[in-house]
């Protein structure tokens, strides 16, 4: 498993004079090949409708950071949390293997 980066740089498609810059957090981690982004969701409070255009424009490989997907980290009511995915081009994902082997190795339980 790998880790890189800590910060990336959101900001929409606005005028140049009324561009907005807003930083947010994550971790990028690599599970078996596929490489993630992982948002802390307790944290970074994006709006929902936001988030597939957010996924694909940091998935990019060469205009964002690049990576299989983004996956948040969200508080749960029926749990300690649970992990949101969208795959590269913005989808919803149902299940990612290899992206829940890494949220499991970040948020394990102590020895």
């Amino acid at each position: 498993m790998t880790v890189f980066g800590k910060r990336a740089r959101i900001g929409g498609v606005w005028p140049r004079r009324e561009r907005r810059q807003k930083y947010m957090k994550f971790t990028k981690m690599q599970g078996c090949g596929n490489d993630y982004i992982y948002v802390n969701g307790f944290e970074e409070k994006i709006p929902s409708l936001e988030k597939p255009e957010l996924a694909r424009r940091l998935s990019d490989r060469h205009f964002g950071i690049g990576s299989d997907g983004l996956i948040f980290i969200n508080p749960a009511a029926e749990a300690d949390f649970e992990m949101e995915m969208y795959n590269a081009d913005g989808s919803r994902g149902e299940m990612c293997g290899n992206g829940i082997r890494c949220v499991y190795c970040e948020h394990r339980p102590e020895k």
